[in-house]
């Protein structure tokens, strides 16, 4: 198993790196840190959409591009450094279970940015449903004609037009949420997560967001330790400074590798694909908590204001670490 990127990942990279520090707030605008209506601009939801950032994992025949869950893992990375906005891991996980379930006609809507999808967490329970009834929190609210459910046993697709949704002020306010009552509201498509490894997926793109802004906070902090001073010296010169710095990196090394092993264990359909994507989830997951908090704490003073971003990816980590519920999932693991 090679875990070392291609050439073709590293383009990959590359250019969803570069057009992120073109287009996005925290890469391309620094201090842009309030939501204007809509969440994403329609011309730069348009223009991701068009590059294929939603088809990227998908088959051939699907209408994708054929690359796999590793690519995807890649750009949801590269998203989590940028703190991108936009329904890009509803979308790309809707377009997935629309394929899974043979509807190839949504499938194009989904990646041509046609329509587009929020992603749903159920509240009371930790299983999608034929027709589901109970209380949800939504994610990328804004004009969502469907809702995507990822549940350990079942994956399911509901569209939004009769649901009411209540907005809520999100921690992140560059994010749409809300919540909503479904009541026998019945699924457009329902699989199965464990033979189509929706689950699996979802933990992995949810992990790489994680992964990506882990690796970015560390980032940083460490540009910010070098040219801060005090007592004449600067910042990232003191022993304690160094120490967060170091801990920071073996973090995202070690998140960052469980990553894409999961990612590699999943699509090889190892036995212990499932348990090796918790892992990932929750290895991600703290990476993020943590490397967020030490760079409040290098940042000092600072590290609160919207003159730097620190607090940015802190409040985005707290959206990110509810979406995806893991509960009975890590039961069954045990």
């Amino acid at each position: 198993m090679d875990m070392m990127q291609s050439p073709e990942q590293d383009e990959i990279e590359r250019t969803v790196a570069a057009f992120l520090t073109e287009k996005f707030p925290v890469r391309g605008h620094g201090h842009s840190f309030k939501r204007t209506e809509p969440e994403i601009a329609d011309e730069l939801w348009q223009e991701c959409c068009n590059l294929g950032w939603l088809s990227l994992g998908l088959s051939e025949e699907a209408g994708g591009v054929g690359y796999g869950l590793a690519e995807e893992a890649i750009l949801f990375r590269e998203l989590g450094r940028g703190l991108a906005p936009g329904p890009f891991l509803s979308g790309v996980l809707a377009a997935h279970v629309a394929a899974t379930a043979g509807d190839h006609e949504l499938v194009a809507k989904i990646i041509s940015g046609e329509v587009r999808v929020a992603l749903a967490t159920p509240l009371n329970t930790d299983e999608a449903s034929a027709s589901f009834s109970g209380d949800i929190s939504l994610v990328h609210t804004e004009r969502a004609d469907y809702a995507v459910m990822i549940t350990p046993n079942k994956s399911a697709i509901y569209a939004m037009e009769n649901v009411a949704v209540e907005p809520v002020d999100s921690v992140d306010i560059s994010l749409a949420v809300g919540r909503a009552k479904f009541d026998n509201v019945h699924a457009l498509h329902l699989v199965d997560s464990g033979a189509s490894s929706l689950y699996e997926r979802a933990l992995i793109l949810a992990a790489a967001i994680s992964v990506g802004m882990a690796i970015e906070v560390m980032r940083i902090s460490v540009e910010y330790s070098k040219t801060r001073e005090q007592f004449g010296k600067p910042i990232g010169s003191f022993q304690a400074l160094k120490t967060y710095a170091a801990y920071m990196a073996s973090r995202c090394e070690l998140a960052e590798s469980q990553l894409f092993f999961a990612a590699l264990a999943v699509e090889a359909r190892f036995e212990s694909a499932r348990s090796e994507a918790l892992a990932a989830r929750f290895n991600a997951n703290e990476a993020a908590r943590i490397n967020g908090e030490h760079a409040i704490q290098i940042h000092g003073g600072y590290g609160y204001t919207t003159e730097y971003t620190p607090y940015r990816f802190v409040t985005r980590n707290h959206v990110i670490e509810r979406i995806i519920t893991l509960r009975s999932a890590v039961i069954d693991a045990i």
